[in-house]
């Protein structure tokens, strides 16, 4: 999947930034806030299917 990569990508920047700049750089602050936003928009698109599989296991009980 491409944003799975793309959150792997970004964390090991961020990993790397934040060692050499320091968390409090305004870059090292950015590129957080733009891995932030990535994994948010991945959970929003998993949640649907979390949540009706969830459902599915409960109604064939």
């Amino acid at each position: 999947m491409r944003i799975i990569q793309s959150i792997e990508e970004l964390r090991k920047e961020l990993n790397e930034l934040g060692t050499i700049k320091g968390l409090h750089d305004p870059e090292v602050i950015r590129l957080s806030q733009k891995l932030d936003e990535i994994i948010n928009t991945y959970y929003r698109l998993r949640r649907p299917k979390i949540y009706g599989n969830s459902i599915k296991s409960i109604s064939n009980k």
